[in-house]
C-alpha cells in the first residue's frame, strides 16, 4: 500500500501533467484556429458563379454626340491596369408602363408645384402645363416616367435680377430637397445622395457659372443617386449633371424662386439584382483606345489623353433602362472621363 507521501507525490505529478496538457490543447487550438484563418485569407474560397438570372442583358444605351479625336495612353500609379473581382451586381431598374393614373399623378405634382390649369397634351405621353403669373413658366411632364422639365422665364421680369436673396449653400441644398419633398419627389436614392453646388449668373438669356456665389444671380444644386455599393460610384452622361438639377433665384416670391428643374431619376430595386461576368480591364481599355464606349468629358477635342486611373462604377442614364449595369470609369488629365460597358460582352444580346 502506497505511503501518504507518495499518494501526494503522485497526485501532484497529475495536476501538473493535466494542467500542461489543459495549456497545449487551448494554445494548440488557438494557433489550429489562426493558421486556418491565415490560409483562408492567403487561398480564399472561390466565389459562387455569376447567377445570370435576367438573362441576356440589352446594350447599354450611351447618348449620341460627336467624340473626341483622342489618341489614348495609360499612366497609372502601377503603370498598369488594376483588376477587380470577376463579377459583379446588376440591378433590376422596374420598367414604366402606360397607366390610367400617369396623368392623374401628372396633375397632382404640377398642382405641388404651382401649375393649377389643366395641361396641353403635346404627345400620347407628354403634357405641358403652363401659367401666366407671377412670370410665364410652364412644366412639360412625361406621364409614363414621371420625369419632367420645368422652366420659368425670368428674363421676361427686367427687374427679376434685382432681388439678391441667393441662400449659402448648405441653405441651397436643405432648400432644393424641401422643394423635391413637398412635391413628393425626394426618392430614397436621392435623401442622401451626392450633391454639387454651382453659383450661376446672367449672360443675356442665357447662364453661366459664376467666379463665386458673391458674384451669382442663381444657384444651381445637382442631386446624383446615391452609391448602391460604397466601392462603386455612380456617374452620369454629363459628369456635372446629376439625375436632378434644380436652380434657385434670389427671389422670395412663390412660383420665382425655383426657375429651373430637370428631374431624370428611375428607380432601382437595390433588393433586385443578380450577378453576372465581367469583362477584364484590358479588354475594356482595348476597346477604349479603338472606339468603343463612351467619352462623358474631356477639355480637349483632339490629342493626347493621358488616363490616370480606372474604377468599376454604374452608369446612371437620363434615358429608361431596363437595368442599372456596371461599367469601367477611366478618369485622366484634363477632365478627361470615360466608360465602357463593364458585363462580358458573352451576356449582352
Amino acid at each position: 500500500m502506497a505511503s501518504l507521501t507518495e499518494t501526494a507525490y503522485y497526485a501532484r505529478k497529475t495536476i501538473h501533467y493535466g494542467i500542461l496538457a489543459l495549456v497545449f490543447l487551448i494554445v494548440g487550438k488557438i494557433v489550429l484556429n489562426l493558421a486556418i484563418d491565415i490560409y483562408r485569407k492567403i487561398n480564399p474560397p472561390p466565389p459562387p458563379p455569376p447567377t445570370v438570372g435576367f438573362g441576356k442583358l440589352p446594350a447599354i444605351e450611351f447618348p449620341s454626340k460627336d467624340r473626341p479625336r483622342l489618341t489614348l495612353k495609360l499612366e497609372t500609379i502601377s503603370d498598369a491596369l488594376p483588376e477587380f473581382d470577376d463579377q459583379t451586381k446588376v440591378y433590376l431598374m422596374p420598367v414604366a408602363l402606360p397607366n390610367l393614373l400617369g396623368l392623374e399623378r401628372a396633375t397632382q405634382v404640377a398642382a405641388k408645384l404651382g401649375f393649377l390649369f389643366e395641361p396641353v397634351a403635346q404627345s400620347n405621353r407628354l403634357f405641358e402645363f403652363n401659367k401666366a403669373s407671377p412670370v410665364p413658366s410652364r412644366l412639360e411632364y412625361d406621364i409614363i416616367t414621371g420625369n419632367f422639365l420645368l422652366h420659368v422665364a425670368w428674363f421676361n421680369d427686367p427687374d427679376f435680377l434685382k432681388q439678391k436673396f441667393l441662400p449659402s449653400e448648405p441653405q441651397a441644398i436643405a432648400e432644393a430637397k424641401g422643394y423635391l419633398r413637398t412635391a413628393e419627389l425626394l426618392a430614397e436614392g436621392l435623401a442622401e445622395s451626392d450633391v454639387t453646388v454651382t453659383p450661376l449668373k446672367a449672360k443675356g438669356i442665357e447662364l453661366e457659372r459664376a467666379v463665386s456665389l458673391s458674384e451669382a444671380d442663381f444657384i444651381q444644386i445637382d442631386l446624383f443617386r446615391q452609391p448602391l455599393e460604397a466601392d462603386k460610384p455612380n456617374i452620369t452622361p454629363v459628369k456635372t449633371e446629376g439625375v436632378v438639377r434644380v436652380i434657385i433665384s434670389g427671389s422670395r416670391e412663390q412660383g420665382e424662386r425655383v426657375i429651373y428643374t430637370k428631374y431624370d431619376y428611375y428607380p432601382v430595386n437595390a433588393a433586385g439584382f443578380e450577378t453576372y461576368p465581367l469583362k477584364t480591364t484590358q479588354a475594356a481599355w482595348e476597346e477604349l483606345m479603338n472606339g468603343s464606349g463612351y467619352i462623358v468629358s474631356s477639355d480637349k477635342n483632339e490629342g493626347q489623353a493621358t488616363v490616370r486611373s480606372v474604377k468599376l462604377g454604374y452608369f446612371d442614364a437620363y434615358e429608361p433602362q431596363n437595368y442599372f449595369q456596371p461599367v469601367y470609369i477611366f478618369e485622366g488629365d484634363d477632365n478627361f472621363t470615360a466608360v465602357v460597358p463593364a458585363i462580358d460582352p458573352v451576356w449582352i444580346q
